[in-house]
């Protein structure tokens, strides 16, 4: 199976989550080697996750949640 770039970003969560086949994650690792736009989105998106467990644990603003209700 050859892995595309367009292949990565769609199964980037599982990989992290560690829910692909041994075949599947060998073959990102193994396109993670060669492809460095894609290493650094695996890293950027690594840092996206470790940063937004971060964040507090507060409420939306309710002029942000009535604005957005009103697009629903």
């Amino acid at each position: 199976m050859n892995v595309t770039c367009k292949k990565v970003a769609e199964l980037l969560a599982d990989y992290l989550n560690d829910e692909l086949p041994g075949e599947e994650k060998g073959m990102l690792d193994w396109h993670f080697c060669g492809c460095v736009p894609c290493k650094i989105y695996l890293i950027q998106y690594q840092e996206l996750i470790v940063s937004s467990r971060q964040l507090p644990d507060a409420p939306m603003p309710s002029e942000f949640s009535d604005r957005l209700y009103k697009l629903m």
